[in-house]
């Protein structure tokens, strides 16, 4: 049997902005996360949960310290080649996935990618991500073995 990667997903909208590059406190990663597993009520919880987090490795490791408990992880790919035919991201095609890379605020930022290359921005302007993927997140639904 093949699997079903289709998804009920709520597109979110950040409610956290950061001012600076230097400055953590945008939740544009949570907004993601908390729009593919479709928990929208979760997005404030989550966000608190990786504010502690001082780099992208930690702020993963957060996530999944409080996603794992309610059933899912986040496997991350680290895309190491600078070239530009990577922003399509064929390594994780068909799935549904978060790419991040430097936003048109010149800040990293993280948005929703879909199978067919249509992606969601969770930040207000939605002016999605203007230069190299370097990562791509897949949420993955954890079952528990008999």
């Amino acid at each position: 049997m093949w699997a079903d990667w289709s998804i009920d997903m709520t597109p979110l909208i950040q409610t956290r902005i950061a001012k600076t590059q230097a400055s953590a406190g945008g939740n544009c990663l949570a907004a993601c996360y908390c729009a593919i597993i479709d928990r929208p009520e979760l997005l404030e919880p989550l966000s608190d949960a990786m504010e502690p987090a001082k780099t992208s490795d930690m702020q993963r490791v957060f996530a999944n310290k409080f996603l794992q408990p309610l059933g899912w992880t986040v496997l991350t790919l680290i895309n190491f080649d600078d070239g530009e035919e990577q922003m399509s991201g064929p390594s994780v095609a068909p799935l549904i996935h978060v790419a991040t890379g430097m936003g048109p605020r010149g800040m990293h930022h993280a948005i929703v990618r879909m199978a067919d290359g249509s992606f969601h921005d969770p930040h207000p302007s939605g002016g999605g991500l203007h230069e190299h993927i370097n990562r791509f997140d897949v949420l993955v639904k954890l079952t528990r073995g008999e």
